[in-house]
């Protein structure tokens, strides 16, 4: 069976609005201005239980705006240790336009063999986690491999549709001056022109909109 059961909310514990044990973690991630974001309790607690205490873990839900901004209060920089399975990936994608819309820099942690924190841990130990925790990716670059795994660049219609996702998580980074660095870093990265990765002038409506733009995963032609 399964590790756990979730509960329903209740009229005086709203899941979307609170982070599991950030009560715990608050002091730690204040000092190194830095989260550890994990799906599961358990991968909190055996965190937490090796030593590491600047985390906290989503209450059976994915995150929420009022979680990013609760982290924006006492982090500047978000390691995101989701499952590397499909559903992993949405929720990775969807946390990261939350996360930059509150002007948090991110980073998404790597898995290796084992698929969640609570298992490296238990099968690796504390200093093979910290060591992925190091080697994080900067979210830009794990933003273009999933879009070079998801698109063949060498077609101009696959290549307009990877554009438009790229903008569409461009747009929800606050910082005026980073927005344009990463405009020029991509462009480099996937050789085209800086002018198509301009902002149309058409905001994105709502962060959580990044979780519908193309989550699906098709064959490449």
């Amino acid at each position: 069976g399964p590790k756990y059961l979730n509960s329903p909310d209740t009229p005086i514990h709203k899941k979307g609005k609170n982070l599991y044990s950030l009560h715990h973690a608050k002091e730690e991630i204040r000092r190194t201005e830095k989260v550890l974001l994990v799906e599961g309790y358990f991968d909190f607690l055996s965190l937490y239980q090796a030593g590491i205490r600047n985390a906290v873990a989503c209450l059976g839900t994915s995150l929420t705006t009022d979680q990013a901004e609760l982290i924006s209060r006492y982090a500047k920089e978000a390691i995101l240790f989701f499952d590397e399975d499909n559903a992993g990936k949405i929720a990775t994608l969807r946390s990261l336009g939350m996360l930059l819309g509150e002007g948090i820099n991110v980073k998404i942690g790597k898995g290796g063999k084992e698929k969640d924190p609570d298992e490296i841990i238990v099968k690796e130990g504390k200093q093979v986690f910290e060591k992925m925790a190091e080697e994080s990716d900067n979210f830009m670059d794990w933003v273009l491999n999933r879009i070079r795994n998801k698109y063949a660049l060498g077609s101009p219609i696959e290549l307009s549709k990877a554009i438009e996702e790229i903008k569409s998580i461009l747009e929800v980074i606050r910082d005026p001056t980073k927005r344009e660095i990463y405009k020029d870093f991509i462009a480099k990265k996937l050789a085209i022109r800086n002018e198509l990765l301009a902002e149309t002038g058409k905001k994105t409506t709502t962060i959580i909109s990044l979780s519908l733009i193309h989550i699906s995963e098709p064959t490449r032609p």
